[in-house]
C-alpha cells in the first residue's frame, strides 16, 4: 500500500448455529453473476464513523435478516487485498445464530441486490465451496474455536 493511503475497512462475518447433536452448519451467500458468483460469508464494509463491531453485526443483519441475541466472537484475525486499485482491510467476525426447533436452519432474506443464493452447511463442505484463501483461513479459525468450546464445554459438564 503506498505512503499515506488507507485501506477501506471491511468486515467478514462467519455465522453458524448448532443443529440436533451438537452438529455445527456455517452460512454461506452465493454472489450474483455479477459480482462473479463464489460463495462467501456475510461481507461488509465499515460505514464512517462506525466501529468494526457494529459493522459486523449491521451488515449480519442487513445481509440475512435474522436477529442475533448472542454476543459477537472476534476471530483475531485480519488481512490486506488489493482489488481494482483499492486496498482493503478485512476484520473477521463470527456470530451464533439459534436453529429452529427440531434442528432446522434459521431461514435467511438475503439481500437479492448482493447475493443470488444460500445455504447452511458443514465446514468441510463450506471449506470445498470457498474460492478464497482468506475465507478458508477465517473458517479454519471458527473450526478451532467452536471445537474449543465445546471441550470448555464438557469441561463444565463433568467437573
Amino acid at each position: 500500500m503506498a505512503a499515506g493511503l488507507k485501506a477501506r475497512k471491511k468486515v467478514q462475518v462467519w455465522i453458524f448455529y448448532r443443529g440436533l447433536k451438537k452438529n455445527t452448519y456455517v452460512l454461506l451467500l452465493l454472489t450474483r453473476p455479477e459480482r462473479g458468483s463464489f460463495w462467501q460469508p456475510v461481507t461488509g464494509s465499515v460505514e464512517p464513523g462506525e466501529t468494526l463491531r457494529d459493522a459486523a453485526l449491521r451488515e449480519a443483519v442487513e445481509e440475512t435478516g435474522l436477529k442475533f441475541c448472542k454476543k459477537l466472537i472476534p476471530l483475531d484475525y485480519d488481512f490486506i487485498y488489493d482489488k481494482s486499485g483499492t486496498t482493503f482491510h478485512e476484520y473477521c467476525y463470527a456470530l451464533e445464530s439459534s436453529g429452529l426447533k427440531g434442528g432446522a436452519p434459521p431461514p435467511i432474506t438475503i439481500d437479492q441486490g448482493e447475493h443470488s443464493s444460500y445455504c447452511w452447511t458443514s465446514a468441510m463442505e463450506a471449506e470445498r465451496m470457498l474460492s478464497y484463501k482468506t475465507n478458508k483461513a477465517t473458517l479454519q479459525l471458527l473450526v478451532r474455536f467452536l471445537s474449543r468450546s465445546t471441550l470448555c464445554d464438557l469441561r463444565k459438564k463433568n467437573t
